[in-house]
């Protein structure tokens, strides 16, 4: 209970100081090697988010320096992320979707994080802007398909697979690798079609 105390004043190296004592004097207790463990997390996801805060100033100003660098932008906006602050994130990347000059890299970035973030609507808009620079790339081509798939969009999902599907059959396929068609078919953003006539007829060619 002193522990839990300890934990909810936010004392986490005290917390683990107090477990290992524990410990010594009760080393069957089994409970008090996983709490331990999740108090070495918590001590060191805490670290973590002090050096970040503590960067944080630095890598805002070398983005502003250079925004076109897409390696200091998935930093930037990770850091927010991890710090909490999806609301700083999310209009840094609304500022990459409405700048007319990013580049694929920069939107490839931008995408990742609305993923993680679960919003499918922005992600849509990044990956349209993607496909509009990489226009002959079937991945970025799938994975708008199977973002318009989440979104109940059935019929811009199957064309823009089917695109996929095509341009990928232009190219040799990597050994062992798996078709675009085939992970469709295991991707649940894809759950929503692949009941539909039009998929089928996907699959089997017909």
């Amino acid at each position: 209970r002193y522990a839990n105390l300890l934990l909810t004043v936010g004392r986490v190296e005290d917390t683990l100081l107090l477990t290992e004592v524990c410990f010594e004097f009760d080393p069957e207790n089994a409970q008090l090697p996983n709490l331990r463990a999740q108090l070495n997390r918590q001590k060191q996801e805490r670290e973590t988010n002090i050096q970040l805060r503590e960067e944080l100033p630095q890598l805002e100003s070398q983005y502003n320096q250079d925004p076109a660098n897409f390696a200091i932008l998935a930093r930037l906006i990770a850091s927010y992320l991890k710090l909490g602050r999806t609301n700083e994130a999310l209009r840094l990347q609304e500022a990459v979707i409405n700048d007319e000059g990013a580049s694929a890299e920069v939107l490839l970035v931008v995408s990742s994080a609305y993923m993680q973030l679960g919003r499918y609507t922005d992600l849509e808009k990044a990956l349209l802007r993607l496909v509009d620079q990489k226009p002959k790339d079937p991945a970025a081509w799938y994975d708008l398909a199977a973002t318009q798939a989440l979104l109940q969009k059935n019929s811009e999902a199957l064309a823009n697979l089917k695109q996929a599907v095509e341009m990928e059959r232009q190219r040799p396929l990597p050994p062992e690798s798996k078709s675009l068609l085939s992970r469709s078919q295991e991707d649940p953003r894809f759950n929503g079609i692949r009941w539909l006539p039009e998929y089928r007829q996907l699959i089997t060619g017909q």
